[in-house]
């Protein structure tokens, strides 16, 4: 993440920790962190925290639902 995008990220004021987007999702906090370490879910570390945002959320699981999908079509295909 650039350093625009995140003092952008900051400044949204819409933050919250990866304990509580893993309520919002199937996935465990530690999943979490590891997808933002990753790069994978879009997330800043602000002293031992990960932070992200509700949007950076929803985004990754709509993603990570498109590639569900997409495999489950090319098994059926094949």
């Amino acid at each position: 993440m650039s350093d625009k995008e995140r003092r952008s990220f900051l400044a949204s004021g819409n933050l919250i920790s990866i304990s509580e987007a893993a309520r919002l999702t199937p996935y465990s906090a530690e999943y979490l962190s590891l997808r933002a370490r990753t790069g994978h879910l879009r997330a800043m570390k602000i002293a031992r925290n990960w932070l992200t945002t509700r949007k950076a959320v929803l985004s990754y699981l709509a993603e990570q639902e498109r590639k569900h999908r997409k495999m489950q079509r090319e098994v059926v295909y094949e």
